[in-house]
Formats: structure tokens, sequence, C-alpha cells
């Protein structure tokens, strides 16, 4: 990836280590990639300074939330599902996927700055609280109650319906 090369020349990051392929490329490009064990994925986000999610299209993943609770300043790219989750220079920064410059810019405004980082750490620290399990189960019940009683209301249309025409 390009930016990542432009980012280790512009501010000296002397290693770049990535989970997933760089926007589209081969596996061979990354400097880690397969699976880890969970005590080597928090061994990895402890030493990360950033989390960046660069897939061109991609559901909602994970791997920012995960980065937000462990207060880590966030990119992704406008193809990720968490894109619309991200508030640039509040919570994280998008970039135009395939854009490697509009990328590099984004990653040496947070590399370059620990204000910065922090800032934004700490407020996708406060977006991942959107994302306990608890709330998940009070949105999925409050959608299913929904349904329920739209269903039951059809129901009953549909039932006078039926005695007043027979």
């Amino acid at each position: 990836m390009e930016a990542l090369q432009v980012v280790r020349k512009r501010i000296g990051a002397s290693q770049v280590v990535t989970l997933e392929d760089p926007l589209g490329g081969s596996r061979q490009r990354t400097d880690r990639g397969g699976h880890v064990t969970q005590e080597e994925l928090d061994a990895l986000y402890s030493i990360s300074e950033i989390v960046l999610t660069s897939s061109n299209i991609e559901g909602f993943k994970l791997t920012a939330v995960e980065g937000w609770l462990r207060k880590k300043p966030c990119i992704v790219s406008s193809g990720a599902g968490v894109s619309e989750l991200v508030h640039n220079a509040l919570n994280g920064y998008i970039f135009e996927s395939s854009d490697d410059l509009d990328l590099s810019r984004k990653l040496q405004k947070v590399l370059s700055s620990s204000e910065t980082s922090a800032k934004l750490g700490e407020n996708g620290y406060s977006t991942s609280s959107e994302f306990s399990v608890s709330e998940a189960v009070k949105s999925t019940r409050a959608i299913f109650d929904e349904v329920s009683k739209t269903y039951s209301s059809f129901r009953k249309t549909k039932s006078k319906e039926l005695v007043v025409s027979e």
C-alpha cells in the first residue's frame, strides 16, 4: 500500500502491522495476516498507535469498535460499513477508498500529533459504548416489539375484512 510507504518515509514509522488485506491487495503485501489468538490480538492492539480499516467494500466489522474500546484512534475507508459511525476529526477519520494520498494525509495527521491521537481515541471510546450486548438486546427487542404490533394490527384488520366479506 503506497500510503503506508509514504507515512514510513515522512514520519519515520519503523513498523506498520496490518491484520487485513490493504485496499484489496494480496496478503503478500501485508506485514501480518491470518488468524491470531485473542491474546495475540490484545498484544497487537496494545502496541498499536492506530487502527486502520482499509477495505474498499466491507460490511460492518468490529475492528474499529475494538480499537475504540482500547482508546485507539481509527481511520476507516469510505467503503467500510463502520464508516457510518466515524465523524471526521471527532472520533476518527474516513478516507476515500483506493485513494492512497488521502489515506496518507489522515495517517500523518494522527501519527504526528499525540494530542489528536488521544482526542480521537477518547471520543472513539465514547462511541464504542453504543455497542454493548445489553444495548444490542434492547435494540433487537424494540424491533421485535414493533414488528409484533404491526403484525397483530394487520391480522386484526384482515380478520375483520374476512368476517365482513362472508
